[in-house]
């Protein structure tokens, strides 16, 4: 009702009812003998009392917030940008967060921009040859969607643009896999409604040591997701020597580059989607080189020593601007 009715301070209902609701929180870290405290992420309550206590018994706070704006009604909340305002650091998960902050008035030097990371070495003795045995898809192309079954991840966008697919490619399959959610019977209502159901494989809640397999199945990894502050799927399937396919929108094009490690289109365009994957199932060469230069970013950028590296410099920033007497905003 709260939300029908635009009431005051909206943003402080909507945050307590994600929750935790957990009021002994901010006492707890004030007490605690932390040099630094750091919390992740927006827009749970617990960001809030991890301020409070910090700033409570004078100890550094760091926020990585892991912000979707275009996901405006959960996260485009005054009180989530006056908590980044007061906290010594903020890390974003790209470039994308980054500028949607400096537009919300948050001072640059404020926020370290970190991203993500993967083990690409839990990927290295994937078996996807048992995957397409146990499916019985021989050497069909297989076209895979790997994330949380829900509309928002964009499995409705794959699925309408499988027709097009198919009509020159009627041997391609489609692997579904991922957490279930209570989208999960429209999805198979939808994969009913196609021309080749049958060349749709449904993998909910698979095992974490099944996915570098199922990801090894596939020649490529169609992601067509709206809501995201990263996209760690990109990273593994480039990990899987994958190419992508994602939206042109939000945080993704500051992570697949067009072209070169993957193919972006717009969202809410099946055609255009159908095309994308078109070019490449016709390309197997392209799709190698794409892959490729996405594990070469990935070993850049996004393993995960790389990263924790990153945010272990950002702790210690302020650890030692604590100890000289005054904060810094950047290591």
């Amino acid at each position: 009702m709260a939300e029908q009715w635009n009431w005051p301070r909206l943003d402080y209902f909507r945050a307590f009812a994600n929750g935790p609701i957990i009021f002994s929180m901010t006492g707890a870290i004030a007490k605690h003998p932390a040099e630094v405290v750091a919390a992740s992420s927006f827009p749970f309550l617990h960001m809030h009392y991890a301020l409070r206590g910090a700033h409570r018994s004078n100890k550094p706070m760091i926020l990585h917030g892991a912000l979707h704006p275009t996901d405006p009604r959960n996260f485009d909340h005054p009180m989530i940008y006056k908590a980044i305002k007061k906290a010594e650091a903020y890390i974003a998960n790209s470039r994308y967060e980054r500028d949607y902050l400096l537009d919300h008035d948050i001072p640059a030097d404020k926020i370290q921009v970190v991203g993500v990371g993967v083990n690409i070495e839990d990927f290295v003795s994937a078996d996807g040859a048992s995957v397409r045995r146990a499916h019985g898809w021989g050497d069909s192309p297989v076209i895979g969607f790997i994330g949380q079954l829900t509309e928002r991840k964009g499995v409705d966008q794959l699925l309408q643009a499988m027709p097009q697919v198919w009509q020159p490619n009627p041997d391609v399959k489609v692997l579904l896999a991922g957490a279930s959610t209570s989208y999960l019977d429209a999805i198979n209502k939808q994969v009913e409604a196609l021309p080749h159901p049958n060349q749709v494989v449904i993998k909910p809640d698979f095992p974490e040591t099944e996915k570098a397999s199922l990801f090894a199945a596939c020649d490529m990894i169609v992601f067509p997701s709206m809501e995201e502050s990263f996209g760690i799927v990109f990273l593994e399937a480039w990990a899987s020597h994958k190419p992508v396919i994602g939206l042109r929108c939000g945080a993704i094009p500051t992570v697949v580059t067009d072209t070169v490690d993957g193919l972006l289109v717009e969202a809410n365009q099946p055609k255009a989607l159908a095309q994308a994957i078109l070019a490449l199932l016709a390309n197997p060469d392209r799709r190698h080189k794409m892959g490729e230069d996405g594990l070469s970013k990935v070993k850049q950028h996004y393993t995960w020593d790389i990263v924790t590296s990153k945010f272990r410099a950002i702790y210690q920033a302020q650890v030692s601007s604590k100890t000289m007497g005054k904060r810094v905003r950047t290591p």
